[in-house]
């Protein structure tokens, strides 16, 4: 689930890479004249969440990895994309972990991953800087225009009081010149990654108060939306079906939650009426 996230915002962020780039520039303590995305596949085992090319005297990379989880591990891969995107480009590399939430803070994200032979000997250090964003507040966010305020509700401010910080990123979005379409984009990013700090009964009050032809039409609150109903449709079949058939095979069962086709999951609904095993359920 956790992913789903990273992804969301990855797609908002290649949509307005400059002022997303400026953001993460300003935090680490790093001016631009420019910056653009730069291809997030390293090699063929290697791909990160974004690369940002950073224009200045002298130019530099920075690599940004997003984390809503606390699973352990992370400060190896970081140091890992670090050192292949050195490669690839021939640039100073600064990597930022920037941390969606506070239950995100795996033991091992300190900032620096150091290596050991095993008899103690010291092999090398990689530093890598850490962003919490409910470190920052909602004032950081605005020099940077409207693009950045999917991130509000994970501020200081959107924390304490979620319905005041609504209502502040209302007034950024009614003052911006944005169209219509790339306003929907970023409510619905924004009660997306509100998801991960507040409860559902918090944000469906908070959405009564967005114009509703906006909220509607978002394309990222349709994208969530469907992913709940997957979700829905898939444990509907595996109940019905256990009860129908029994246990469905280990690799039935693989096949069933990784299907992501809704059209798909509604036939397999209305074909339990009729299927006699498993196997008859989830041919295509």
């Amino acid at each position: 689930m956790a992913k789903e996230y990273d992804t969301s915002l990855n797609t908002l962020i290649d949509k307005h890479p400059e002022e997303w780039g400026r953001l993460l520039a300003h935090q680490i303590g790093i001016s631009a004249t420019s910056i653009k995305t730069e291809d997030t596949k390293l090699s063929i085992e290697s791909h990160t969440d974004k690369l940002f090319r950073v224009n200045r005297d002298p130019p530099l990379l920075i690599h940004l990895e997003m984390q809503a989880s606390s699973r352990l591990g992370l400060p190896k891969r970081v140091w890992h994309y670090n050192t292949n995107a050195d490669f690839r480009h021939y640039l100073p590399v600064r990597s930022i972990v920037m941390l969606l939430r506070q239950s995100s803070v795996a033991s091992d994200i300190n900032g620096v991953y150091e290596r050991f032979d095993p008899t103690g000997r010291f092999i090398h250090k990689f530093e890598y800087d850490v962003l919490k964003l409910w470190e920052m507040s909602f004032e950081e966010l605005l020099p940077f225009g409207p693009y950045p305020l999917p991130l509000c509700l994970t501020t200081k401010e959107g924390l304490e009081d979620a319905e005041t910080t609504v209502e502040r990123a209302k007034d950024v979005l009614r003052d911006s010149q944005l169209d219509l379409t790339i306003k929907r984009d970023i409510w619905g990013m924004l009660f997306t990654l509100g998801g991960l700090n507040h409860s559902r009964t918090i944000l469906e009050a908070l959405r009564m108060n967005i114009d509703e032809e906006i909220m509607e039409e978002s394309s990222f609150v349709h994208m969530i939306e469907d992913r709940g109903i997957i979700r829905d449709r898939i444990s509907s079949i595996l109940r019905l079906g256990r009860t129908r058939f029994g246990e469905p095979t280990t690799n039935q069962e693989q096949i069933l939650r990784r299907t992501r086709d809704l059209s798909r999951l509604e036939i397999m609904l209305d074909r339990l009426l009729t299927a006699t095993n498993w196997e008859e359920l989830l041919q295509d």
